[in-house]
C-alpha cells in the first residue's frame, strides 16, 4: 500500500524499507496467532531492542529479532535481552 501511494514499484532488493515492511508483516502474523496485549517490544535507553516479545502466559513466552538478511544478524547485539530475561527463548526470523 505504501509504495502504490508513492508511486514507487522497484524491484524487492533495491527497495529502501524492505525490513521494516518485512517486520511489520510478522507483526501481522503474529497478530493472528495472538491478542495485542501478548505481543511487546523490548528497548532500553542505551538503545538495545528486540522487536517482539510474546508473553504466552505468566512463565511461558519468547522473543523474536526480524532481520531481513543474514548479513544483518550480531548475535553479541542480544547478550542483553538474553542475559535479563533467560527464562525467554530468542527465535531469529529471517526473510
Amino acid at each position: 500500500m505504501r509504495k502504490a501511494l508513492l508511486n514507487r514499484f522497484e524491484i524487492l532488493s533495491q527497495r529502501d524499507g524492505k525490513g521494516v515492511l518485512f517486520e511489520n508483516s510478522v507483526y501481522g502474523f503474529l497478530l493472528t496467532r495472538y491478542e495485542n496485549d501478548q505481543i511487546y517490544f523490548w528497548r532500553t535507553a542505551d538503545g538495545n531492542k528486540m522487536d517482539f516479545v510474546i508473553k504466552e502466559n505468566d512463565i511461558k513466552g519468547y522473543a523474536i529479532e526480524v532481520k531481513w538478511n543474514e548479513q544483518q544478524y550480531r548475535p553479541s547485539k542480544y547478550n542483553k535481552f538474553v542475559t535479563n530475561y533467560p527464562e525467554l527463548p530468542l527465535k531469529i526470523c529471517m526473510f
